[in-house]
């Protein structure tokens, strides 16, 4: 029994790292880091239910600033627009570092 569930623990953490590190790499790209930051995440009050458009004000390759336009995620569903700024980590990763009303 103990070793069933050893063995079940084990694949469980290497789908674990696997999942993760293709999370990591689709990071990569701005886009998909922009529509994941805008929508998703639990703690996140900015939350958009759906992403209408998003346009890259500027980007040096480091650092950039994307205004974001979509509908809220909580009641009444007004359209509202936010600019974001986003940085790129020394693995190249898309991290969000600030909302702007």
């Amino acid at each position: 029994m103990k070793k069933k569930l050893s063995l079940i623990l084990i694949i469980l953490l290497i789908i674990s790292i696997f999942y993760y590190k293709s999370i990591e790499n689709k990071n990569k790209e701005l886009h998909y880091a922009v529509e994941k930051y805008a929508t998703s995440g639990f703690f996140n009050d900015y939350k958009l239910r759906r992403l209408d458009e998003w346009i890259l004000e500027f980007s040096d390759g480091n650092i950039c600033i994307v205004t974001i336009k979509g509908m809220e995620y909580k009641a009444p569903h007004d359209i509202i627009t936010y600019k974001i700024f986003l940085e790129k980590n020394k693995k190249g990763i898309w991290k969000l570092k600030k909302y702007y009303k």
